[in-house]
């Protein structure tokens, strides 16, 4: 974290988890399905292009095993570095998991922005946007369109409160493509946001 200016305001932490293909009989070895072999799944926290966090783990687990963990002592050590930097935490649909979410709502200027896995009930919420998509596309015969929307969205068991929910409508000569994030940013901006930028977090 002393790679950071230390005004820094804002800072994106860029969760992954990358298999890592292994040859032989390295001690931890596991079979992925996902990647077709044997390997590990470390874990990597990034701002930026600063690596701040590079773990070893066996591919035995969830990816997203040990994120809160991460967190805890990355956050802690940037509030020392940065006192006053908000702080987003962005990955995709693997670490939409009820536990980092809760412990980012429960910190102070700790945001997230992860990615969600798709299912009849998301796809139906976003019913209207994909027949508006799809109307645009017809009408203005571009090769593909896309309508965003909002809505508070909660699973039946693996969460435990509503959330922020956008969907991204899109349409192409391939077909429907919904995509969908989950966030506790703000629907528009933080309030001490200049007016310019005031409708940063809105679907557009």
């Amino acid at each position: 974290v002393r790679c950071l200016p230390k005004h820094t305001s804002e800072i994106v932490l860029d969760l992954d988890s990358m298999g890592h293909l292994i040859h032989g009989t390295q001690e931890g070895r596991y079979f992925s399905a996902y990647y077709g072999d044997y390997g590990y799944l470390p874990l990597y926290i990034f701002a930026g292009d600063i690596p701040l966090w590079a773990q070893l783990r066996t591919s035995d687990h969830d990816g997203a095993q040990g994120v809160v963990p991460a967190l805890e002592q990355i956050v802690a050590a940037l509030r020392r570095r940065c006192p006053h930097a908000r702080i987003i935490a962005r990955a995709d649909s693997g670490f939409g998991r009820e536990d980092i979410m809760a412990w980012c709502e429960g910190q102070s200027e700790v945001y997230y922005v992860i990615g969600l896995a798709k299912n009849p009930g998301l796809i139906d919420r976003l019913g209207q946007a994909l027949a508006d998509a799809r109307a645009r596309r017809c009408l203005s015969g571009a090769d593909s369109t896309r309508v965003f929307t909002e809505f508070k969205y909660q699973t039946q068991k693996s969460w435990s409160r509503a959330r922020r929910v956008i969907g991204k409508a899109g349409v192409s000569a391939q077909g429907d493509n919904p995509r969908f994030i989950v966030t506790n940013l703000p629907a528009g901006n933080f309030p001490e946001a200049i007016q310019e930028v005031a409708e940063r977090f809105a679907p557009a």
